[in-house]
């Protein structure tokens, strides 16, 4: 038997629910699900009637919104050249 954990590391490019699928398939118990965020649609609101869900993002607040948007306004002023000054260059 796999804890989610466990089988996120796993599977963790796979998308949610075939993970979920793949854990019950294996007599696994979901305890919960943990993330930084969880976008609000029809799929997670079931995932949260379902299961103990916590996120970092709390539901209905400003920062919820730009995740369901899948954009964050500190986008526009990152600069990766500035934070990896030396990534993709031999030197």
């Amino acid at each position: 038997m796999y804890d989610l954990s466990l089988c996120s590391l796993l599977t963790m490019r796979l998308h949610a629910t075939t993970r979920l699928d793949l854990l019950k398939r294996q007599q696994g118990i979901v305890a919960g699900i943990a993330a930084i965020a969880i976008e609000e649609n029809e799929r997670t609101l079931g995932y949260r009637e379902q299961y103990v869900c916590a996120s970092t993002v709390v539901p209905d607040s400003t920062w919820q919104s730009r995740c369901n948007a899948q954009f964050l306004e500190s986008f526009n002023n990152y600069e990766a050249s500035g934070k990896f000054p030396n990534a993709g260059r031999q030197g």
